[in-house]
């Protein structure tokens, strides 16, 4: 079973607030439907993908490299249908059909740790900076 809640400036519970409040909305959170074709590289995307959870999207208008939204789209990189996320077919039944074929278990933790994988390999480069900023500070002393 699924429980869907609506977050953001023009829902009845309003955006997210703080790192705090994002992290424990996002902690117990499975999918983000996030049906916007202007937002190329969108925080609230990045914050959930960050963690696992798998992102629903209208991939080709929003984040795909020739998509009508001219812009950066560091999100979309991290996305493979059925594979790190889904993307929506213009029919809303296949859409929904299309998350209910990876609603089990296995593939929920399949998917977001595909994403954790491919999240590491295109924006996690903290532990490459860490041992660089390591050195040089032990070359200083």
């Amino acid at each position: 079973d699924f429980t869907f809640s609506v977050r953001g400036a023009n829902s009845d519970k309003g955006p997210l607030q703080g790192d705090t409040e994002m992290y424990e909305g996002l902690k117990n959170t499975t999918f983000l439907w996030h049906p916007k074709t202007h937002d190329g590289y969108g925080h609230l995307i990045m914050n959930a993908m960050c963690v696992g959870v798998i992102p629903v999207v209208d991939y080709w208008r929003g984040y795909h490299e020739d998509a009508e939204f001219t812009g950066p789209r560091t999100a979309g990189e991290l996305m493979e249908d059925n594979v790190t996320a889904i993307f929506m077919e213009p029919n809303i039944k296949d859409t929904i059909q299309k998350i209910k074929n990876v609603s089990n278990p296995s593939s929920i933790v399949e998917m977001s740790s595909a994403l954790k994988k491919k999240w590491d390999q295109k924006i996690n480069h903290w532990s490459e900076d860490i041992a660089n900023t390591k050195k040089w500070l032990e070359d200083l002393i």
